[in-house]
């Protein structure tokens, strides 16, 4: 069996497309799309129900509890200068507010999820079958995994690079690997990342050889 790696982003500018031709023709050549998670199969009741069990503070608990002055006044500038109702987010976790930071930073910027690697082949997966290396759930559970101090440290980091989000799309699509491993060595904390991107690799390279 033949098995195409193709490093993937979730979000992107659209005129990455067309891809390159190799990539292409690798596709059509599979008889298997693996991705991490099928999104495409994922419905809004299963997110919400994640959403409040990993992402949301109950019980009379919010995010501003969790925030020292510094990070809680980096995050009112960023809400005021983008836009993003500060009174909406006082029940999420600071890990899934570092996700809309991002994520924020990088649609202004003119990056896209549908433009995403992943989105892209899914959307173009007529023939193929589609596996899954995880689960929507796992990646809930595992970002959410992070202690009171991690998640405040990403987010923290998340605000402070809000900005460098266009440069680490270019150096994706450049194929810049020096700069991308720039990147993320920049991202904290790192036993997070730890987690989240080196501890995964294990089960994954498991799931492609079977």
């Amino acid at each position: 069996a033949t098995v195409y790696l193709v490093g993937s982003i979730h979000l992107a500018d659209p005129s990455i497309f067309p891809l390159p031709t190799p990539v292409e023709n690798a596709f059509s050549d599979s008889k298997v799309l693996a991705v991490e998670a099928d999104v495409s199969n994922f419905n809004l009741e299963e997110g919400i129900g994640l959403l409040g069990e990993y992402g949301t503070y109950s019980d009379g608990d919010s995010l501003s509890k969790h925030l020292d002055a510094s990070t809680a006044h980096q995050l009112d500038d960023f809400c005021s200068k983008h836009g993003v109702p500060r009174d909406l987010i006082e029940t999420m976790k600071p890990w899934i507010v570092a996700l809309l930071v991002e994520s924020t930073a990088a649609q202004e910027s003119g990056f896209s999820p549908d433009s995403g690697i992943d989105m892209h082949f899914l959307h173009e997966a007529q023939g193929q079958r589609v596996d899954q290396l995880e689960s929507v759930e796992f990646q809930f559970k595992l970002l959410g995994s992070a202690t009171d101090s991690e998640q405040q440290e990403f987010l923290a980091s998340a605000l402070k690079g809000a900005d460098d989000i266009s440069q680490t799309e270019h150096s994706y699509e450049s194929g810049d690997v020096s700069a991308l491993e720039g990147e993320i060595s920049k991202q904290e904390p790192r036993s997070y990342y730890q987690r989240l991107i080196d501890d995964r690799n294990p089960a994954m390279t498991d799931k492609v050889a079977a």
